[in-house]
């Protein structure tokens, strides 16, 4: 059983010391597929009717591959944005190995995923990705929150709580601030573009049926005990419905995890320890100052920090001054040498 404050068994992601930074930033693409994500991925089986639902067939393609390299634009960009060679050139680049379960639409498929999790002595995974159907969706949709929730078979609402005493509505555990939608590609080949409405993609109701469930449960379990990264955040675990097959292509939503799932592994573990040197941010943020001096340019960054320190050390030479004046009231302030700092007037 998984011990309360539990921490996820993974060596990832390693210290980055100076030097491996700037080794990886001197390619096209920042590499970490040294450093491999391992996700439980889960779909659904058919269920009130529904013969075949694409994430039986999502899950089961992206179990049968194993693990992927998976290239993304992340954000926050600057943190990435000196080292790329254009605007919409993938800038990252991490490796995914993914362990997929299709659950049944039953209350054994709503028990799996905890049950699975709590049968480990540490849980080996980066994160935990849900998938279920949703064939009014307008598109793929990235699910925010999970609510208390017991799913009635029937497919009816339901009317008892999944997890007695838990809250009623709970958030994913993703780091959504750092998981750029605007970025994520989809589709293959040369065809791949950015998604075109994110706003779309954002939901905050995941249904009453197994789905929900399903996703609260975990989210319970993992807040609960709780379950910690080695980036001292909670383990991601997030919800993603797909619409209908006949709308959306498997390949297209196979892509569309594969960039989110990697997009989440950046913003859990990857982003956060990116060391910004002042060098590199200099080198990623600031503009060149329109004036050279001695034939070196100054950026603006540069700029402004030599005056934030040049006024700090008139304003110690100031109240120096004033000090000593009120401890020697002898001391004549009104002499040329004193001039340049107190102005005319001499006070």
């Amino acid at each position: 059983m998984s011990p309360s404050g539990a921490r996820a068994d993974q060596d990832f992601p390693l210290p980055l010391s100076k030097e491996s930074f700037l080794e990886k930033k001197d390619r096209d693409v920042l590499d970490f597929t040294d450093q491999p994500f391992r996700v439980l991925l889960t779909g659904f089986s058919g269920f009130l009717g529904i013969q075949d639902n694409p994430t039986q067939a999502i899950a089961t393609s992206l179990g049968k591959s194993g693990c992927e390299d998976v290239e993304i634009l992340p954000e926050p960009i600057e943190k990435v944005k000196a080292f790329r060679k254009g605007a919409e050139e993938p800038a990252v680049r991490v490796r995914v190995c993914w362990e997929a379960h299709v659950l049944p639409v039953n209350r054994t498929g709503a028990m799996w995923t905890t049950e699975h999790l709590s049968s480990m002595a540490s849980v080996p995974y980066a994160a935990t990705v849900h998938m279920g159907l949703e064939d009014f969706a307008k598109g793929l949709k990235l699910e925010t929150m999970a609510a208390n929730i017991r799913a009635d078979d029937s497919g009816a609402d339901g009317t008892e709580e999944a997890v007695e005493g838990a809250p009623h509505l709970l958030p994913t555990t993703v780091n959504l601030g750092w998981l750029s939608l605007k970025n994520i590609v989809i589709g293959g080949g040369s065809d791949d573009t950015p998604l075109r409405k994110p706003h779309e993609m954002w939901s905050r109701d995941p249904g009453s049926y197994y789905c929900n469930e399903v996703y609260f449960r975990s989210l319970q379990y993992v807040r609960s005990r709780p379950i910690v990264t080695s980036m001292g955040a909670l383990l991601p675990v997030l919800f993603l419905h797909v619409q209908s097959q006949n709308s959306s292509s498997i390949d297209q939503d196979v892509s569309s995890v594969k960039q989110i799932v990697a997009h989440a592994m950046w913003a859990t573990y990857l982003a956060p320890n990116t060391p910004q040197f002042p060098e590199l941010v200099s080198l990623a943020s600031s503009i060149t100052w329109a004036n050279n001096f001695a034939g070196i340019g100054v950026t603006s960054s540069s700029f402004t920090l030599f005056a934030s320190t040049l006024l700090s050390f008139i304003c110690g030479v100031l109240l120096a001054l004033a000090f000593l004046q009120r401890r020697l009231p002898s001391l004549d302030l009104s002499t040329p040498l004193f001039q340049p700092l107190l102005g005319e007037s001499g006070t």
